[in-house]
């Protein structure tokens, strides 16, 4: 059940807008093992579509993402405005 909400959220974050992508990231940002999850998703999703470039600049920031709750808020912001710039 868990996986199946992380892959629609996954969908429905890269086909949303920038204010689309806070809402659904609002659901995981306060939980680190979800935070995990979602993340792996995403990358998932990138390989599976092979968008390797986004990939690319977004993989490093991910994985900090994972790990520093504390800058989530900010690295979330430049996360959203690089797929908003690809997307």
């Amino acid at each position: 059940m868990e996986n199946e909400s992380l892959e629609k959220d996954a969908d429905l974050y890269f086909n949303s807008d920038y204010s689309g992508r806070g809402e659904i990231v609002e659901k995981y940002i306060d939980d680190n093992e979800r935070v995990v999850k979602f993340t792996e998703t995403i990358e998932k999703k990138l390989r599976n579509q092979k968008n390797y470039k986004i990939l690319e600049k977004i993989s490093p920031v991910l994985s900090i993402f994972r790990r520093k709750s504390s800058l989530r808020r900010i690295i979330f912001d430049y996360l959203n405005l690089t797929l908003t710039r690809f997307y």
